[in-house]
């Protein structure tokens, strides 16, 4: 089974500071609410929604989401279920044991292969303006495969990944 954990963080230019973008780099993971596991799905996909300001950081919005073979198929399929303004530009095929992740940046490609009991983790950002203001976004998704059995609150408190992809050089638009 494959775990996927979307951490989308939302900050303003007020807290574009080195004090600040510190306290953000860190957050690389937050707990997972265990209850919501169940053994009907091969993929369940965890999404929290966080704000940064001057204050710290808030959640405003969590939801859990459960997918079959369906996310494997050869359609290019996007996490999410209207919760969130943009798709993930994620894909996931599956052979019967591993997991291939692929990102998209112009062109879907395979940032890494993961095998039962590896950790990967995909980090990008992008800009985003509404019609009150314009907020950067820093996205962190990890990716466990594992049994069931194995969930835990604190499963990604593992601090390096087996794979780690990061796009931030370049600040995307959505």
């Amino acid at each position: 089974m494959l775990f996927v954990q979307e951490i989308d963080l939302w900050y303003r230019k007020d807290v574009r500071y080195p004090e600040y973008a510190n306290v953000r780099n860190s957050l690389k993971f937050v707990p997972i609410d265990t209850n919501v596991i169940r053994p009907d799905c091969e993929v369940l996909y965890h999404y929290s929604k966080l704000e940064q300001s001057p204050d710290g950081i808030d959640k405003w919005h969590e939801y859990y989401s459960r997918f079959g073979a369906e996310i494997f198929g050869e359609e290019i399929y996007t996490f999410g279920n209207g919760h969130t303004l943009r798709s993930v530009p994620v894909h996931i095929l599956s052979d019967s044991e591993n997991y291939n992740i692929m990102f998209y940046d112009d062109v879907y490609k395979t940032v890494f292969t993961l095998s039962p009991e590896q950790y990967g983790r995909i980090q990008y950002n992008e800009r985003f303006v509404t019609e009150y203001a314009w907020y950067y976004r820093m996205h962190t998704i990890n990716f466990i495969s594992c049994d069931k059995n194995k969930f835990r609150e604190k499963m990604f408190f593992k601090k390096i990944p087996d794979y780690e992809y990061k796009n931030m050089q370049y600040l995307k638009y959505c």
